[in-house]
């Protein structure tokens, strides 16, 4: 349970500037797409955190988000892929709504996590997967969608009784700091 949401929140706006900026990196390496890994998944951690300790209001957690889903081929008899996208459907993806927490699962349990760094261009998104969902398709989120998850949640205002406490500079033990 998260006692005060505040903090959680108020990281959650840094890692989408974070993300932002990466939009615009040019040069990936292991350390800097691990730093992503570490980035998107404690967001998407924090963001289901605060959703089950009741931080974040129901018209955000309940609203759709709009993605992109490759089905998985069903073609037998093949070599196994060189490269999991070519388990996919990359050429016939549908759009798809997926709640928000159901999303934020993909990348907490993401068997397959890649962000789409296109040839010569500027990162895009990320294809994840969960363990459980990786047998039907692929997700695809843009970059610019996925922070401004974080961005909305980490910017929504924090409950009054929540206010009082930070303002009151009680502890978590009942006294005051």
């Amino acid at each position: 349970m998260i006692t005060f949401g505040y903090y959680w929140k108020k990281e959650l706006v840094r890692l989408a500037d974070r993300l932002q900026k990466r939009s615009s990196q040019k040069r990936w390496t292991f350390p800097s797409t691990a730093s992503l890994e570490k980035e998107v998944f404690v967001g998407a951690y924090s963001v289901r955190k605060l959703m089950e300790s009741d931080k974040v209001s129901r018209s955000i957690a309940g609203r759709p988000v709009t993605l992109t889903f490759y089905p998985i081929r069903r073609e037998k008899g093949e070599e196994p892929p060189k490269h999991f996208t070519h388990r996919f459907e990359l050429g016939g993806g549908v759009r798809q709504e997926l709640k928000i927490e159901h999303l934020m699962n993909q990348f907490i349990h993401s068997y397959y996590f890649s962000p789409f760094v296109p040839f010569g261009k500027n990162m895009a998104g990320i294809f994840v997967a969960s363990d459980r969902d990786r047998k039907m398709g692929l997700y695809y989120i843009t970059l610019g969608n996925l922070s401004a998850i974080f961005r909305r949640v980490g910017n929504e205002s924090v409950s009054s009784r929540e206010i009082d406490q930070l303002l009151e500079g009680e502890s978590l033990w009942g006294g005051r700091e």
